[in-house]
C-alpha cells in the first residue's frame, strides 16, 4: 500500500546486482499476492546480510521511541558513527567504541525486556533485537580483526535461521525462499574463496530441508 515503484523498492535494496528487472518484477508480484490476501495470509520480505546501517538503526530507534523515548535520545547519538554513508571508510576506533555502545544499548534491552514487550508486543521486541544484532555484527565485521568473509556467511546463516523461527513462531510458517549470490547459497565453498560459505551452514543445519 505504500507509495513508489517496484523498481524503487528493488534500489533500496542498496547492492546493484539486484537493480534489475526481476528483481522488480518479483517484488511487483509479492505486492499483487499479498494485496488479496488477509493480513495473517501475506508473505514477508527480509534482509539477512549485516553490511548496512541505517535501516536497522530506522527500525531499532522507531521502537525504542515507543518503549523508552529517553533511552532512544541517548543511544541515537552513540551510534551516529555507524551509518551507511561511512560504512566503507569509517575510522577504525570510532568503529571500535560504537561497538562498546551497541553492546551496551543490547544489555540494556534485554535487562528492561519485560517492561518493553509491556509496551508493545513480543514480536516487535524480537525485531528490534535483531536489528540490534545486525549493528553489532556489521561493526564487528568493520571493526575488529575477524576474517570478514567466513564471519559474514556465518551471521547470514544465523539470521536466515532466526527469520525461519520468526515466521514459524508468529505465524506458523516453515518456508524461507533466498535471492542471493551463488558463492553464498551454495552447499559447498568454491566458488567465493570461503572456509565455509552460508550455504555450508544452512545445510549442515537443515539438512535436505535446505
Amino acid at each position: 500500500g505504500g507509495s513508489g515503484t517496484a523498481k524503487d523498492a528493488a534500489k533500496a535494496i542498496g547492492f546493484t546486482i539486484y537493480h534489475t528487472e526481476e528483481m522488480a518484477a518479483l517484488l511487483s508480484w509479492m505486492r499483487t499476492f499479498n494485496e488479496q490476501r488477509d493480513a495473517k495470509d501475506q508473505i514477508h520480505f527480509y534482509g539477512f546480510d549485516m553490511q548496512r546501517y541505517d535501516h536497522n538503526k530506522s527500525g531499532l530507534f522507531a521502537y525504542l521511541k515507543k518503549v523508552d523515548p529517553t533511552f532512544a535520545t541517548k543511544y541515537e547519538k552513540l551510534l551516529t558513527n555507524l551509518n551507511d554513508q561511512t560504512v566503507y571508510d569509517q575510522k577504525i576506533a570510532l568503529v571500535q567504541e560504537a561497538l562498546t555502545h551497541i553492546k551496551s544499548l543490547m544489555e540494556q534491552m534485554k535487562q528492561n525486556q519485560s517492561a518493553y514487550i509491556a509496551k508493545s508486543s513480543v514480536k516487535e521486541y524480537e525485531l528490534a533485537t535483531a536489528f540490534t544484532e545486525s549493528i553489532k555484527q556489521n561493526a564487528t565485521l568493520r571493526g575488529t580483526n575477524t576474517n570478514y568473509g567466513n564471519t559474514r556467511d556465518r551471521y547470514m546463516a544465523d539470521k536466515v535461521m532466526w527469520i525461519l523461527s520468526f515466521e514459524k513462531k508468529h505465524y506458523g510458517r516453515n518456508n524461507l525462499f533466498i535471492a542471493g549470490h551463488n558463492g553464498h547459497i551454495e552447499k559447498t565453498s568454491t566458488s567465493a574463496g570461503l572456509t565455509t560459505c552460508m550455504g555450508a551452514h544452512l545445510a549442515k543445519a537443515l539438512g535436505d530441508q535446505y
